[in-house]
């Protein structure tokens, strides 16, 4: 698990759907409250009411529509200055059809960029297509294509070159009962080229044990690196263990063990490298949770000289009910905690967020932050005033998130599950009252769904 998540203030980027692949970075929960990792084939008339063709079965009335996001920048912690803006047209079914950004400047909006999204009659994705403004016109600039074959998703990029266009690269994803394959490719000469493969392989638990990276080489797969994981009787995750291809034997490389509080909560990550044929100590990261789930903290250490060093911190704080109030981040030098970066959250009464604000650039001098940016979130419910009928007991925070966990807080206990826009099931689990962390390193950029009982609610990873 990433030990420091970063909070990016939203860009152009919210919408854009490109399904990335995460190379190196998958790794199960590590938080035992929930299995993420679920059965791919579990069967789909659960899947989402947000795919039902009709509008009254749409669970999606519970969020917010989003209208338009303002970015500003601070001048002084005075004066706020307008930057940019992202506009959204939504279809019935809540969903983006359209997307303009555009640039504040000399006192009028400068057009930058427009995307429109495509889906089929199960409201999936099948494209998001990028233009920009050249001229008093839009010109197609790139092209993310989704198509959905069965137990399946294929993600095709291209570039808009000479009045056609050209594939670059795509993502074949294949979803077996227990295996999961993941293959990238590029577009050479006319014909698909392949690239590298990874192929998940889950226990009977749902659980995944095995990672496999490979890479194309001499028109043969060639193993890159292996990650094996292993669970207690509990289904927590006390153990990663990642094996490289040297000169075609496979030999150790790091591990990580991982211990849990009597409430199942993650509190320790032990990394070690492997080094003279035996396992070296290298890093190891506490978490800290309060008992009212009011805050919460992270601290990362190194090994120097068989001590350990402070290297990093992260304090997080909440609101009741757990809505996040602010991350900050901390590097340690000079025998101190130095301010690295800190993101602070604004709610409407609904329990939407409004507004984030942005601060880097620590000044031991002024003792304070130098720079400061802040993201306004605007939707019909917040401009009309609208209430919503009904309000869901479950809160997420952050959303949209980066890295690889967000939050859930409940009233009740429940069930939870994540869908793809390919309605694939990637993650279930079991919610407790209160705080619930979410762990998804398995997730591309991009939109989800998640399903909590008998609500839907859309989750954005940038």
């Amino acid at each position: 698990m990433k030990t420091k998540v970063l909070i990016l203030f939203i860009s152009s980027a919210v919408y854009n759907l490109k399904a990335q692949s995460d190379n190196n970075s998958k790794l199960p929960q590590s938080t035992p409250n929930h299995h993420l990792y679920a059965n791919p084939n579990e069967e789909k008339d659960d899947v989402l009411d947000i795919w039902n063709n009709n509008p009254s079965q749409q669970i999606l009335s519970y969020e917010c529509p989003l209208d338009t996001i303002y970015e500003y920048e601070f001048l002084n912690p005075n004066t706020k200055v307008v930057k940019y803006r992202h506009i959204y047209l939504n279809n019935e079914f809540n969903n983006p059809v359209e997307s303009f950004t555009d640039r504040y400047l000399f006192g009028i909006w400068d057009r930058r960029e427009k995307r429109d999204f495509t889906y089929d009659s199960q409201q999936r994705l099948t494209a998001n297509i990028r233009s920009i403004w050249i001229n008093g016109a839009w010109e197609y600039s790139s092209s993310i294509q989704y198509a959905h074959p069965d137990h399946g998703l294929i993600i095709t990029y291209q570039n808009y070159i000479n009045g056609e266009w050209v594939n670059t690269n795509r993502k074949v994803e294949d979803y077996g009962d227990l295996i999961e394959t993941y293959v990238t490719q590029n577009w050479e000469s006319g014909s698909w080229i392949n690239n590298r493969k990874e192929t998940i392989t889950y226990n009977t638990n749902k659980k995944m044990v095995l990672l496999l990276a490979e890479e194309w080489k001499g028109g043969i797969w060639k193993v890159d690196f292996l990650r094996s994981f292993t669970y207690n009787s509990l289904d927590l995750l006390i153990q990663r263990i990642v094996q490289v291809n040297k000169n075609g034997i496979m030999v150790n490389s790091e591990k990580n063990d991982y211990k849990h509080d009597t409430n199942k909560n993650l509190k320790q990550d032990d990394r070690y490298v492997w080094a003279n044929n035996t396992w070296q100590f290298f890093r190891q990261t506490k978490y800290f949770w309060s008992q009212n789930v009011q805050d919460s903290s992270i601290i990362t250490q190194a090994n120097a000289s068989g001590m350990l060093v402070n290297l990093q911190k992260v304090i997080s704080k909440y609101d009741a009910p757990q809505k996040t109030l602010y991350y900050e981040y901390f590097n340690w030098e000079n025998e101190k905690w130095l301010n690295d970066n800190k993101s602070t959250y604004e709610y409407n009464i609904q329990g939407f967020t409004i507004a984030r604000d942005v601060f880097t650039n620590w000044s031991p001098a002024a003792n304070d932050y130098l720079n400061h940016t802040r993201q306004e979130n605007r939707c019909t419910l917040i401009a009309s005033g609208v209430e919503p009928t009904d309000i869901s007991t479950i809160n997420i925070y952050p959303n949209p998130f980066y890295g690889d966990h967000f939050s859930i807080y409940t009233d009740l206990p429940q069930r939870y599950k994540v869908y793809n826009l390919a309605g694939k099931l990637v993650g279930q689990g079991d919610l407790y009252t209160g705080e619930n962390e979410i762990y998804i390193p398995m997730l591309s950029q991009g939109m989800y769904i998640l399903k909590v009982g008998n609500l839907s609610k859309k989750i954005i990873k940038l």
